[in-house]
């Protein structure tokens, strides 16, 4: 609130009849100013939505703007507790009476909570709070443990107004009693231990469940069972276990990003062939090398049991192009999607092993028939100029009969010469489509 600040004392005194006349008007100003309160004067759900606008600490300090203002903050239906929360306070003041201050003193719905990157004991303070918010329509609630597999109170699991509900290195365990949420939209969970049976009962009773982003979930035997009819998109990330997708006629949107490196070795599985038929009804879909070696179990896939003919927008991540195994599992998959219009891709660089055997692939590979009569647009980022990457580049181009723009981003480890030698072909290389643009950033940093 803008309080007008205007001498007054020498309207009186002065003796110049401007100057006087310029003084009265401000003070006729200052009087408008009061009297035309208007921030004060809106309703209060609009002051409310105001001051979601503003950290938490500066919402409590407006109650001492006016006797009006002094208790405003107590109807606030969001309470953010992060760091940039702790680090305002003082030193004397403990995060965890602060916020036993502020919920005890509140009024009125709290429809977010949010509990995150702060230091303070778990327990008991945490059981408190969520019995106190259980009784206040809470929608949106995030929980981020300071300590890693700190179990969750029962209190949580008797919400019934949730609609986003996100947890962070904490141990989850179903009371009996659980009856489910019936209104979430949108579970995020990190870094959370679960066993599968309650897994599978959490997400079975989360009827509405149409976004859903795990990362780093551990459970006993490493599975995930999903049967969520309404989810809309799927996220991914760690240790990929075996994930059983059952219902999901909504999904659109995937990613899968996983660090296991073992996929060769291992046989397909039940759940692989339902996850594999799962994406042939999505519009959207990211994953990485770790995924394509999945793709891979069992041997180097040729041609996929089913076509992705919903697939129009596709990102690959830390694709090595000098792994024969990820270059064909990466070419079948684009291979395997007919209406392909997006395509990004991330190179990553480990070794040369493979690297003549991938190239003379790619080559090959030019003179077949690769269904890319879609493909618009596509990025290709952090490539060194290896004979593989330009390899690959140069079959897009030849297959691509449709394409508008070709982005190529050069990794930081590129020398000079790379970057040049680079050009010349992007240049050289033939384009099926005669508007093609082709696009080349030099990523110079400053200590390459």
């Amino acid at each position: 609130m803008k309080l007008c600040t205007v001498p007054l004392t020498k309207v009186c005194s002065n003796k110049n009849p401007d100057m006087t006349f310029f003084n009265l008007m401000d003070r006729t100003r200052i009087k408008s100013c009061i009297s035309n309160d208007r921030i004060s004067n809106l309703p209060c759900d609009i002051i409310d939505n105001i001051l979601t606008y503003l950290p938490l600490r500066e919402v409590v300090r407006t109650s001492i703007l006016s006797r009006e203002w002094r208790y405003k903050w107590v109807t606030m239906p969001y309470l953010v507790f992060d760091e940039i929360f702790q680090q305002s306070l003082r030193e004397k003041y403990s995060i965890e009476s602060i916020i036993y201050q502020i919920l005890l003193l509140h009024e009125g719905p709290i429809i977010k909570f949010i509990l995150k990157d702060a230091d303070f004991e778990f327990y008991p303070a945490i059981d408190h709070w969520l019995h106190f918010l259980s009784n206040h329509h809470v929608e949106e609630l995030a929980l981020w443990s300071p300590f890693s597999d700190q179990l969750m109170p029962y209190h949580l699991f008797t919400f019934d107004h949730l609609r986003h509900l996100y947890l962070a290195h904490v141990f989850i365990r179903l009371p009996h009693a659980f009856k489910g949420f019936n209104k979430l939209l949108r579970l995020d969970l990190v870094n959370v231990v679960i066993a599968p049976a309650d897994f599978k009962m959490l997400i079975s009773k989360c009827p509405m469940l149409e976004y859903m982003d795990v990362k780093d979930v551990y459970n006993d035997i490493g599975k995930l069972e999903i049967d969520a009819p309404n989810l809309k998109s799927f996220c991914f990330s760690g240790e990929l276990v075996l994930i059983c997708l059952k219902n999901a006629s909504h999904l659109s949107k995937m990613s899968i990003r996983t660090t296991f490196d073992a996929y060769s070795t291992l046989e397909p599985t039940e759940s692989d062939r339902s996850l594999i038929e799962v994406l042939g009804i999505l519009s959207s879909l990211e994953s990485d090398g770790g995924f394509l070696r999945f793709l891979a179990k069992g041997g180097e896939p040729h041609n996929l049991p089913w076509h992705f003919n919903h697939l129009t927008d596709l990102s690959l991540s830390l694709i090595r192009f000098q792994y024969i195994v990820e270059v064909k599992c990466a070419l079948c998959l684009i291979r395997s999607s007919p209406n392909l219009q997006s395509l990004e891709i991330e190179s990553s660089t480990s070794s040369k092993a493979e690297m003549e055997t991938s190239t003379q692939y790619l080559k090959a590979q030019q003179k077949h028939k690769i269904p890319l009569g879609c493909l618009k647009i596509v990025k290709i980022s952090d490539i060194s100029g290896l004979e593989p990457e330009m390899e690959f580049v140069k079959l897009l181009l030849l297959k691509a009969t449709a394409l508008r723009k070709l982005e190529v981003v050069s990794t930081y480890i590129a020398k000079e010469e790379a970057r040049s030698n680079m050009l010349k072909q992007l240049v050289s290389f033939h384009r099926a489509s005669p508007n093609a643009q082709i696009i080349f950033r030099d990523i110079r940093y400053p200590w390459s």
